[in-house]
This record gives structure tokens, sequence and C-alpha cells, in this order.
């Protein structure tokens, strides 16, 4: 709160004159609005925003490798099931005829 120096009334701290008396109120230095302030970035906030692109689109192209390489993986993975259950046929079917066989002399054939 601002103190008018004349009244004594508590003002708002934005506030450019006192409500009570209408006197002219001290104004610090960070409420100011400056009308010729650049409308740029500073060159160090643009270096920062530079190194953060070039950051992301770094991440990007490594994640995009290793997705990639992810699917290859996928497709190898596949192929071994492929021939996991090609060999579990075959080996089913030994059995099968072991099984047969076996009967066979059970029963006396």
């Amino acid at each position: 709160m601002k103190k008018c120096p004349i009244c004594g009334n508590e003002n708002d701290d934005i506030a450019k004159a006192c409500t009570n008396c209408g006197a002219k109120l001290e104004t610090k230095q960070e409420f100011e609005i400056k009308t010729d302030t650049p409308k740029t970035a500073p060159a160090v906030e643009v270096k920062k925003q530079d190194d953060l692109t070039n950051s992301l689109n770094q991440q990007i192209k490594i994640l995009s490798e290793t997705y990639k390489h992810t699917v290859i993986i996928d497709q190898n993975i596949s192929a071994i099931r492929g021939w996991v259950t090609f060999l579990g046929i075959l080996a089913l079917i030994g059995l099968i005829f072991g099984l047969i066989s076996g009967c066979g002399a059970l029963l006396g054939l």
C-alpha cells in the first residue's frame, strides 16, 4: 500500500494519485511501463531456445532410430516363433507315432 504524503491516506500499490486528495503519489521504478522496450528477445534467450530446439530434434532422431530397430526385432521374434511352432509340431508327431507303436506292442499287433 502507498501512503499519501499530504493526507496520509493509504492507496493501492498501483495507484498514481491519492484517492482522497488527488495528490500525485511516488511510483516505484519496477511498476513503470516503458514504451520504448524492445520487442525482440535478448540474444541469450534466443540461444537457449535454439539449444532447446536442437536438443529436442536430437531426441526425436534417437527415438525414431530406436523405433526402427524395435520393428526389426519384432519381425525377428515372429520368425523365431514360427520355427519353434514348426519344430514343436514335428516333436508332437514323433510322440504320437511312438505312442501308436507302443500301444500296438501292448495290443499284440
